[in-house]
């Protein structure tokens, strides 16, 4: 009888201490599913992160294959801008100041080669100008960001042809906003981004890099005398208008003035400039 007496205290004891055991491995077992997952979704997160930034000098080089120089003619003078492929139809996003009422308009592509262009739209108050060129249909092209909100401080790549210095690239901050004022010719800039990338003769027109994504967010379109800061228009202004022009434009019924057998006859201080050109380029 005794010994049934000690028996049933040992073996109450055992079973609940087999049940704790039991619970205690669920539950560790349960709390490291847990973590583990946890732990997995933040690195595919912080991956994900990563490659959605590109790295500068990607961004440098992909931008260069749709940036062109533009070179306007004028009865007795010559404007030199920039300008960026934004479609497959070979169209260009400028300035109007570039090329408003030029008689013939010409660009020049990173691999040196010269093509005339047709004006398809232009709004001299809004100083924003479309070209289309038959040879550049499904060339290469940066993606365009027109739904961009800046902020104080974004980092920014300007490119462009500042002094004919073909594909020239500064880079910078984004260091002011909804900046307006007025320049000759009848030109408006309304809610500009300020930049502190210079804008000089020749980036007229060129594109407005978003560093951390590689998009197209802004046409770099005046600076101060100084050099030291630029302005560009936001694409959110001016995209719709210049996919309605791409839209309605019809290749067969565009002029292309200008005599191209002119920039056929390459001089040879011009072929060699060229070559060296394409040298550094590739």
């Amino acid at each position: 009888m005794k010994n049934q007496q000690l028996l049933w205290p040992v073996l109450v004891t055992i079973f609940i201490t087999i049940i704790g055991a039991v619970v205690l491995y669920q539950f560790y077992n349960s709390t490291n599913s847990k973590a583990l997952k946890i732990e997995n979704e933040l690195a595919h997160l912080v991956k994900n992160e990563q490659t959605e930034e590109k790295d500068l000098k990607t961004i440098i080089h992909e931008s260069q294959k749709t940036v062109v120089q533009i070179e306007a003619e004028f009865a007795d003078s010559q404007n030199i801008g920039s300008g960026f492929i934004f479609n497959e139809k070979g169209d260009i996003l400028t300035n109007a100041h570039v090329v408003n009422g030029a008689e013939s308009i010409f660009v020049k592509t990173s691999d040196a080669k010269i093509y005339p262009a047709a004006l398809i739209g232009i709004n001299v108050r809004k100083d924003v100008a479309v070209l289309r060129v038959p040879q550049l249909i499904n060339r290469t092209t940066l993606p365009v960001d027109p739904n961009f909100e800046a902020e104080i401080g974004d980092e920014i790549i300007a490119v462009g042809s500042p002094l004919g210095f073909q594909n020239t690239v500064t880079t910078g901050i984004i260091s002011g906003k909804n900046r307006s004022f007025s320049r000759d010719g009848g030109y408006e800039y309304k809610d500009a981004y300020q930049i502190s990338a210079s804008i000089t003769t020749g980036n007229s027109g060129g594109p407005l890099i978003h560093k951390q994504t590689g998009k197209i967010i802004a046409i770099n379109s005046a600076g101060t005398k100084e050099g030291t800061i630029g302005f560009s228009i936001p694409l959110k202004d001016v995209m719709d208008m210049a996919n309605m022009w791409a839209d309605r434009a019809n290749s067969d019924e565009l002029d292309y003035n200008g005599d191209h057998l002119s920039y056929d006859n390459i001089t040879p201080e011009e072929l060699k400039e060229n070559g060296i050109y394409l040298v550094n380029y590739f």
